[in-house]
This record gives C-alpha cells, sequence and structure tokens, in this order.
C-alpha cells in the first residue's frame, strides 16, 4: 500500500484491497484533510482484483493510477480517474506493456512521469529486463520531447519534481544515461538529450555535485 497527496488538501492510498472503512474501494481511495473517506471519489469501474502499484494526483484533482499486468493476460497500463473516481475516457495512454510500473510523479502542468521496467519476450524465453523514465502529457500521450536517453540502468522507486521544475530520481542504479551516478540524480525535464551529462545534478552518495 502507498500514500501521495492530494492536490487542495487530503490523500490518497493504494494497493491491493476493495473497501475502506466500510466503503467499497477498489485499490484506490481519497480521503479527506480531516482523515475521513472522501465518498465523492467512488472508482467503482475498478474490479476488486485490480491492485494500483503506483498513483499520482493531478492539479484537476484527477489521479493517474498504474495497474500491473495480471495472468489473465492483460497488461499493464495508465488510467486517469476524475475527482469522482470514474474513468476518464478521454485520457488516451498509448501503450499496453509487458511492464512494472515502479513510480509516478506528476508536474503542475498535468504531465505524468512514469517509471516502469520491462522484459522482452523472446522465441526462447525473456530477455533481461529494461528500465524506463518517460513523460506523457495531460491526455496521455508519450511526451517525445522529454528524452532520457539510455535512462537508469536499474530500478527507479521514486520520483519528485523539485521547486525548479527539475526532476528528482531515486533507485537502485549506478548507471544513468550510460554515465555513473549515485542513487539520486537531478534532471532538467527539457534539457535535450544531446547534452553531457543530461542531469542537472549527480548527487552521488559521497555528496558530490557533477556539472
Amino acid at each position: 500500500t502507498a500514500l501521495a497527496p492530494r492536490v487542495g488538501g487530503g490523500f490518497f492510498i493504494g494497493g491491493m484491497f476493495s473497501s475502506v472503512e466500510g466503503q467499497r474501494r477498489n485499490g484506490i481511495a481519497a480521503f479527506t484533510s480531516a482523515g475521513a473517506v472522501d465518498l465523492v471519489f467512488a472508482p467503482t469501474q475498478l474490479a476488486p482484483t485490480d491492485t494500483v502499484v503506483a498513483f499520482t494526483g493531478l492539479p484537476d484533482g484527477s489521479v493517474v493510477i498504474a495497474l500491473p499486468k495480471n495472468p489473465n493476460g492483460t497488461r499493464a497500463y495508465l488510467r486517469r480517474l476524475k475527482p469522482t473516481g470514474e474513468i476518464d475516457a478521454s485520457y488516451a495512454f498509448p501503450f499496453e506493456v509487458n511492464a512494472t510500473f515502479t513510480a509516478l510523479t506528476a508536474d503542475a502542468r498535468g504531465r505524468v512521469l512514469a517509471a516502469y521496467s520491462a522484459v522482452e519476450l523472446f522465441e526462447f524465453g525473456p530477455g533481461a529486463p529494461r528500465y524506463y523514465l518517460q513523460r506523457f502529457t495531460p491526455t496521455g500521450a508519450w511526451d517525445a520531447a522529454f528524452n532520457v536517453g539510455t535512462g537508469p540502468a536499474n530500478r527507479v522507486s521514486s520520483l519528485d519534481i523539485a521547486a525548479d521544475g527539475s526532476v528528482l530520481v531515486g533507485g537502485s542504479f549506478d548507471r544513468f544515461d550510460d554515465l555513473p551516478v549515485g542513487v539520486v540524480v537531478r534532471r532538467n525535464p527539457d534539457q535535450p538529450a544531446t547534452d553531457t551529462p543530461p542531469f542537472l545534478f549527480d548527487i552521488s552518495t559521497r555528496g558530490e555535485t557533477g556539472a
């Protein structure tokens, strides 16, 4: 189970559950700033078997959730829920991927950053996992302007947006865009991938800062 702040006050919780304090809530629930279950936010279109593995609140009060791949063959994907909990059909996430989402965050413009790992399947079996960090527009489309090169060399476990708009990325990686880094990097989200290195700062375990 995870927790995230809610724009305007209160918070969301997500995980593997089908009710909260006697209210039907499949995988995600919203709470008011007073700590009570928000009765307006009712995601009834989600199934009791849905597990929300990552989520992030958006400036308009909606929330983007990540649902995992499951045994019946449905692949992982992102969905946006309106402030009422209803699935927003206008959010056209372009992929259904054989992936595991590990972290989500959103900026003030409603663009969602998603970290995930994926395994490519070959005729002889699965390959080694690859790790991705991508940004999606407020409509759910892939944002090609956000380019982190080869990205993280291992799992990303947390994402955040700093006050200056740069992206804080934490995880178990020791390389990012094929450059040696510590376990946390900060990157300008609009800096071209051709810049070397593509980070504002490399915050290593020694506390050093890069170029």
